[in-house]
C-alpha cells in the first residue's frame, strides 16, 4: 500500500505509537519467552498427541458436523418421503 492509498491512512491514524509503545513496555521478559516456547511447542507437537490434547474440541467438532450433514440430509429425505404414494397393502 502507498502513502496516498486510503486504507493506509486510515489503519496508521488508529495506531496510537505511544499507547503501543507502553503497551508492549507492561510486558516482562518472562511472559513473552513463555509465549515463544509455547508457539514452537504447538509447532514441533505430534499428531497423535495433538489429537489426545484437543480431545474435546475434536469430538464437538464431529458432533456438530455430523448435525449439519443429517440436517442436511433431514430435508431431502422428509421430501421424498412426502412425494412417495402410500403403500397399504
Amino acid at each position: 500500500m502507498t502513502s496516498d492509498d486510503p486504507a493506509a491512512q486510515i489503519v496508521h491514524a488508529h495506531i496510537d505509537q505511544s499507547k503501543l509503545q507502553h503497551d508492549i513496555a507492561g510486558y516482562n521478559d518472562h511472559l513473552i519467552t513463555d509465549a515463544a516456547k509455547a508457539d514452537k511447542d504447538e509447532h514441533t507437537i505430534s499428531l497423535k498427541d495433538s489429537f489426545f490434547i484437543h480431545k474435546k474440541a475434536i469430538i464437538w467438532s464431529m458432533l456438530l458436523s455430523s448435525a449439519l450433514i443429517m440436517e442436511g440430509y433431514d430435508v431431502v429425505v422428509v421430501r421424498l418421503l412426502g412425494a412417495r404414494p402410500l403403500d397399504l397393502d
